[in-house]
């Protein structure tokens, strides 16, 4: 139901949910009381957290325009505390529900810092921005000191993350190398661990295994079909890799067979792909097999194992044929890996076809039984 006077909102932006995280409160925090209660379980929870002084910066505001007699409404948006996309569709979500509640409303937003304002554009897109407030905290000298800022730097978990963990794979490659005697790979080392590290956050990879680790513990605590596929998986997906740095270490230690380090790449990837095709197929069956089992329906998650299949077929046509071309064992688009690849290219189309006209066939009974 759509109110008929549309306030002023006031919206305190935390990005990175410290409010839920630290207090267990659910956003959006609408009203007033709510967002003094929040701000001093908060204060309580952790004194130092700049989002205490975007709460009571946000009543602050909203108690003099109260006082000038404005219409005015005060509510409190988290997203998640593994700030980026997660975050973002969380607080859109927030946003979407109260554009349908005040949807001429004007804003006023208050944040405490660029990374809270990240989110401005998903506000603009759906109220009319009257103003932006940033909190900033007046510090006395000694608690600008040195000691003091290395330490709230320490504490912080997303800076660990970002600066120190690369910090100490690069020691710890170099440390390791040196170790070991091998003096001329210590910076070709350092350089290799820490752009993996770089890679593996910038591909999103470890909101992949967070996911998976979550899974992993709901399905052991929820007593699942899916725990032992999980187990099952992770043993497939160490089988994989060390199948793939056995063949991978046969090439590189017998000069006649290693043609550079693509070649690495390329026999790693044609070594492994299938064992870690069957656990990701084993992993997706279970999922649909869960979702089976409690009663939800099934749908798109029907149509992962053929993604998966598909997605295996090709990296190993192509890998095949690639440590064909490398050896030079074929010159020819009619070589007998160029026709493996161009069919695996033909079936892997078909099975995603298939996979998509099975979760749709899916969906189309469920939707008739409702």
């Amino acid at each position: 139901m759509e109110n008929t006077s549309m306030p002023t909102l006031i919206l305190c932006i935390d990005r990175d949910d410290d409010i839920g995280v630290k207090t267990g409160i659910e956003s959006p925090i609408v009203g007033r009381e709510a967002c003094v209660e929040a701000a001093m379980r908060l204060g309580e929870a952790d004194p130092e957290d700049t989002d205490v002084n975007t709460l009571f910066g946000g009543l602050q505001l909203y108690d003099a325009l109260r006082q000038e007699g404005r219409e005015v409404e005060i509510m409190a948006l988290a997203g998640d505390e593994r700030v980026g996309l997660r975050s973002d569709e969380r607080i859109a979500r927030q946003l979407d529900n109260i554009a349908q509640r005040y949807p001429d409303a004007e804003v006023i937003v208050v944040s405490d810092g660029a990374e809270d304002e990240a989110v401005m554009p998903l506000v603009e897109s759906r109220f009319k921005v009257k103003s932006v407030r940033r909190v900033i905290v007046r510090q006395s000298q000694n608690l600008e000191s040195t000691y003091y800022l290395l330490r709230q730097v320490i504490s912080d978990k997303r800076t660990r993350n970002s600066i120190f963990t690369p910090i100490g794979l690069a020691l710890l490659a170099y440390g390791i190398s040196l170790a070991f005697g091998m003096v001329g790979y210590a910076v070709a080392t350092m350089a290799v661990v820490v752009g993996a590290y770089i890679l593996f956050k910038g591909l999103g990879m470890d909101e992949v295994f967070h996911t998976l680790r979550s899974g992993f513990k709901e399905s052991l605590y929820g007593g699942k079909l899916s725990f032992i596929a999980y187990v099952g998986a992770l043993v497939l997906f160490v089988v994989a890799s060390v199948e793939g740095f056995i063949e991978l270490w046969t090439y590189y230690s017998q000069p006649e067979l290693f043609y550079g380090y693509l070649t690495l790449l390329v026999v790693f990837l044609k070594a492994s792909v299938w064992w870690y095709a069957i656990g990701g197929l084993l992993l997706t069956l279970s999922m649909a097999a869960d979702r089976y089992l409690e009663g939800a329906p099934i749908g798109r998650t029907s149509a992962y194992p053929f993604f998966v299949i598909a997605t295996g077929l090709l990296l190993w046509s192509g890998s095949s044929y690639l440590l064909e071309l490398i050896q030079g064992e074929t010159t020819s688009m009619l070589s007998g890996g160029a026709r493996t690849l161009m069919g695996s290219i033909v079936v892997s189309v078909g099975m995603t076809a298939a996979g998509l006209w099975v979760s749709n066939h899916i969906d189309e009974r469920l939707r008739g039984r409702a």
